[in-house]
């Protein structure tokens, strides 16, 4: 199974610190994913509700502006709206915009009410992300209202969302399987979840290794940071892709090292062990590099470097 990743750390991660990302770090953030390879980059949130010097702003020429001087290359630009936070039919035309993606996330009472907002985000070119918040929460006759509805949309991209971090593998696939059979074949499906029982990271793994012929979105977070329990980690999936997908996943840990808001909240222990693990080593090189390296890049170079 093919998939993209869609980083999500500057509007998932704005609740760590109330969408507080100063155009200085949205810059390194996004040069960082850019230089990565991360395919998809979620710039923030567009709301009503905007917070002055953040992530999180009331327009996409404000966003516009904001990244006036990034180069994308190959990646592309989302924002995300909450139903009934933003008025779509404010939206820039997509040709006026350097942003690719609108993704639409909602509440399932407000599911047969989605239909002008997402019509408004298609007609102004942009591909529709359609977000139904807490899919668990969903009978089998609203998933089916939800499939009727993202297909006579003709939406890029409709979302498994794990909101309350709930869902066992069981579930996922369960889920996945009801989407791939009920949506139209051009359209993929995108996975968000959320880490409360620590099972994110490998509920994305086993869909991947799952034989189903589907091109998948999974949406993760520079160290993980977001609501809750946070996401899967970007560098993580990064990693563990990096020879298929060609990730430079050096440049993310080089930038968890820079920025407080990443490297403050993580276990550089965790981030060894994982690296050992994923190289099948005995633990005692992680204990090794950790008595002697200072930073996640170090840690990085003595797996990818000496580790083969």
């Amino acid at each position: 199974m093919d998939f993209e990743i869609l980083d999500c750390t500057l509007r998932d991660g704005g609740y760590i610190n109330n969408w507080q990302f100063s155009q200085k770090y949205i810059l390194k953030i996004v040069n960082s994913l850019i230089s990565a390879g991360i395919e998809n980059i979620e710039c923030g949130y567009l709301s009503k509700n905007e917070i002055s010097n953040s992530s999180r702003l009331s327009s996409i020429e404000k966003f516009d502006y904001l990244i006036r001087s990034v180069d994308k290359k190959s990646s592309k630009f989302h924002l995300m709206v909450d139903f009934n936070d933003f008025d779509t039919n404010l939206l820039t035309e997509k040709i006026d915009s350097n942003f690719d993606g609108i993704r639409l996330a909602f509440h399932k009472k407000d599911l047969k009410n989605i239909i002008t907002q997402a019509q408004n985000i298609k007609n102004r070119g942009y591909e529709l992300f359609i977000q139904p918040m807490a899919i668990n929460d969903y009978s089998i006759n609203e998933l089916k209202l939800l499939f009727e509805l993202s297909n006579s949309l003709s939406a890029e991209y409709v979302y498994i969302v794990d909101s309350y971090g709930c869902l066992t593998y069981k579930d996922i696939k369960g889920l996945f399987i009801d989407f791939y059979n009920n949506l139209k074949p051009e359209i993929k499906i995108g996975l968000h979840l959320h880490n409360n029982i620590h099972t994110a990271f490998s509920n994305a793994i086993n869909l991947l290794d799952s034989s189903i012929n589907k091109k998948i979105i999974i949406d993760t977070s520079i160290s993980g940071i977001g609501r809750g329990s946070g996401n899967i980690k970007t560098e993580f999936l990064s990693i563990m892709f990096n020879q298929i997908k060609n990730y430079n996943s050096k440049e993310i840990v080089k930038l968890i090292d820079e920025l407080d808001i990443f490297n403050s909240r993580y276990n550089k222990t965790d981030f060894a062990y994982f690296l050992s693990g994923l190289k099948k080593c005995h633990p005692s090189k992680a204990i090794k590099v950790l008595s002697e390296n200072q930073n996640f890049l170090e840690i990085y170079n003595y797996f990818t470097e000496n580790i083969k």
